[in-house]
């Protein structure tokens, strides 16, 4: 009992000292000043805990190990007691009291060291579970609202936009981008002192629009990957190009006939230089030629007039990209949005908007103080959990061939990547942050890259999430419920392989009929994966994307045959199946539940 009475006390008069000090000092900080300083403060605790006091243990170690100390010679102690016969009676007389009393389950030592290892990991992992749970499904729903919003608004029409949805052909795109883009976002105002989208005041438009072509080389002909152009051209797509002077010292009308030269960090290559991919073919991101908008209104205008007349969009136009950034004041939220348009070989066009609603500005500094304080609960039990792991195994390093050790590392190295993600986007953002602020009102400002790395770092916390969830499941393995489980899917596993193979072959072949006879007219049988999500969703009961006439284009009576394979063949051969596996499962768990039983009779 010393010591946690010596912990508490301790800690009792820390924490006293603490609050006297900030209360009597006399200083009265601001809320963020003051979380900024307790962020300050927990970083040094963790630096302290994660470099400090391991390099100090490695230097005891290197001074006792390079520098011993010289032991004492024994000497008996002449105060000790000298135990007669009848001590050592009375020794053994309560060695066999507590004997009795205690059973032989409990004086099992191995048996002790199990259990008191589960408590431990449902303990640690428990903790570690819940709090990742929390982050990922307690969030709010703002980010799925404005991502709504937005895309709504740019598919559709309304009395001073035009949607997306009624531009059926290249040419127009130039009226879209005037009355959605320009008159939308921009003002008169050089300084956008009153400028923001007329739509929802609380939304401005950070930077400029730029508009980004992808053209065909003309030459490309099979169903090979297509070629785009890369050379120099002059006004109107007219070669040879011929340099103008004075072409480098203000902004140019022969730059959107050039290739884009825009030089890219490290960073922003490795997460920029994608392949997107379309309704018709995959385009790459850095290539194309690129034409910014500009900061007023009668600007902008003249820049799409100028590239009206000089027909900057025409038939070799294989896809155009407007890329821009709008930020909410009221929710605190970056959109960056990106509208694909691609030119169809067959004279029509394909739109689509991507709009990643992401938050770039929140710090530890303006954290609310229910989420401040989650932070550090967050903190503490991440520590915990690598004492946990780290601890053991350095002490028995043996243990790493172990499976279970194996995905307490990978949980490990992926939180890491995690924060890795995390600093490396706030990083970004604040080097974004100070450019947008010097910069000319008349650059693209890319929030792209810091989008990207937010996006890798939701998928790498959903792996974790996964990770975590396996370790869980095997710490509760000591019950009997879950040992059962367990027992029925190892023993189904042959019979659940099998059966969905022989579902997916039947769904592959399914799809590709679908995609042969009705790919070319129906928008659910495009391609072979989308034919495959229609089957699965047609065949679990959402039939709102699919029905009956999409599945006529290759004759009625086919298209009735087809119907009916989705409607009954595939709900009747995925019940078929479940019924197999629910009768094998409790065939397993009555041997499962015969086999528990026989072992615990014998114990």
């Amino acid at each position: 009992m010393a010591n946690p009475m010596v912990f508490i006390v301790t800690s009792f008069v820390i924490i006293t000292c603490f609050f006297v000090t900030c209360l009597g000092s006399g200083f009265n900080h601001e809320e963020r000043k003051f979380k900024a300083i307790l962020a300050m403060f927990i970083m040094v605790v963790v630096f302290q805990f994660l470099v400090f006091d391991p390099l100090r243990f490695l230097v005891i170690a290197i001074d006792a190990a390079c520098w011993p100390r010289l032991q004492r010679p024994p000497v008996p102690d002449t105060t000790a007691k000298k135990h007669t016969r009848m001590d050592y009676l009375n020794l053994r007389l309560r060695s066999l009291r507590s004997q009795l009393l205690i059973t032989e389950r409990h004086r099992d030592e191995e048996l002790n060291l199990k259990y008191r290892t589960i408590v431990r990991e449902l303990w640690v992992y428990g903790k570690v579970f819940i709090i990742n749970l929390f982050i990922n499904v307690a969030l709010d729903d703002y980010k799925y609202h404005n991502w709504d919003t937005i895309t709504t608004l740019m598919n559709y029409g309304h009395r001073k936009s035009m949607g997306l949805n009624h531009v059926l052909f290249i040419h127009q795109l130039y009226p879209f981008i005037e009355h959605t883009l320009i008159n939308g976002f921009l003002s008169n105002d050089p300084h956008r002192l009153n400028s923001h989208w007329h739509h929802i005041n609380s939304t401005k438009l950070l930077g400029v629009i730029r508009l980004r072509q992808l053209r065909d080389t003309g030459e490309q002909f099979g169903l090979g990957e297509p070629r785009y152009t890369n050379e120099d051209y002059s006004e109107g797509w007219i070669l040879p190009y011929v340099r103008e002077p004075y072409t480098d010292k203000y902004w140019s009308i022969y730059l959107p006939w050039l290739p884009m030269s825009q030089v890219y960090n490290f960073w922003e290559k490795i997460v920029i230089n994608l392949k997107q991919y379309g309704f018709y073919t995959s385009y790459p991101e850095l290539k194309g030629y690129i034409v910014t908008l500009r900061n007023t209104k009668w600007e902008s205008h003249k820049v799409l007039r100028y590239l009206t007349e000089k027909n900057w969009l025409d038939d070799k136009t294989a896809a155009v990209f407007i890329d821009f950034t709008l930020y909410n004041t009221d929710a605190d939220l970056f959109s960056i949005c990106s509208i694909r348009v691609e030119n169809m070989p067959f004279g029509t066009i394909r739109s689509s908007v991507d709009v990643n609603t992401v938050s770039m500005t929140m710090t530890t500094e303006t954290l609310p103080w229910h989420i401040f304080i989650f932070f550090i609960a967050y903190v503490i039990i991440w520590m915990q959990l690598g004492t946990a792991v780290i601890v053991p195994l350095w002490f028995e390093p043996k243990r790493i061939k172990l499976f279970w050790v194996k995905i307490d590392l990978a949980i490990l190295l992926l939180s890491m990547i995690v924060v890795a993600l995390m600093i490396l986007k706030t990083n970004i953002v604040v080097t974004l942050m100070h450019t947008l602020e010097v910069s000319s009102t008349h650059d693209f400002i890319d929030f792209r890259v810091p989008g990207r790395i937010n996006d890798w770092n939701s998928i790498a916390t959903g792996f974790l999430v996964c990770l975590i969830t396996l370790r869980l499941w095997k710490v509760m393995q000591f019950s009997s419920i879950f040992q059962v489980f367990t027992m029925t899917l190892s023993l189904a596993s042959s019979a659940l392989l099998n059966t969905a193979c022989v579902i997916c072959i039947f769904m592959m072949g399914i799809g590709i009929a679908l995609v042969c006879i009705n790919g070319n007219s129906s928008n659910s049988f495009r391609n072979l994966l989308s034919a495959l999500a229609s089957i699965m969703c047609f065949s679990f009961g959402f039939t709102d994307n699919v029905e009956p006439r999409d599945l006529f284009h290759g004759g009625v009576w086919l298209g009735i045959l087809i119907y009916g394979i989705m409607a009954f063949t595939i709900p009747r051969r995925s019940e078929i199946v479940a019924a197999r596996i629910r009768s094998h499962s409790l065939n397993s768990c009555s041997s499962s539940m015969r086999t528990l039983s026989g072992s615990y009779g014998k114990h």
